[in-house]
């Protein structure tokens, strides 16, 4: 026969690692670095000859397509080193809020 004291602690140890369990993952889906607005206009560029695309905000035009432009020139030296071909990605620029006028923590 268990004891219905030991059952209440076994509860309880169980019902606050559940709590803590929960708190920390709502604590990683907080975000780390202040958002984009959603208003904010993006932008992209494709590379024609890698699965590269630039995504980029509205007024950052010059920085993607030198970046572009560097990633172009560079990526055929780095992929005939590796024996399989590239997969897609993705290179994401973030928006710079006080060239835009915004406050910080939009």
């Amino acid at each position: 026969m268990v004891d219905r004291t030991s059952v209440t602690m076994v509860l309880r140890f169980c019902l606050c690692l559940l709590v803590l369990t929960v708190s920390l993952k709502a604590q990683s889906l907080y975000p780390l670095l202040d958002q984009n607005p959603a208003s904010l206009p993006w932008k992209q560029i494709s590379l024609t000859k890698s699965p590269i695309r630039i995504i980029y905000p509205e007024g950052a035009d010059s920085l993607a397509q030198v970046t572009a432009n560097y990633v172009s020139q560079y990526i055929q030296q780095v992929g005939d080193g590796m024996l399989s071909s590239l997969h897609p990605w993705n290179i994401i620029f973030r928006a710079n809020l006080a060239h835009l006028g915004c406050r910080k923590g939009l």
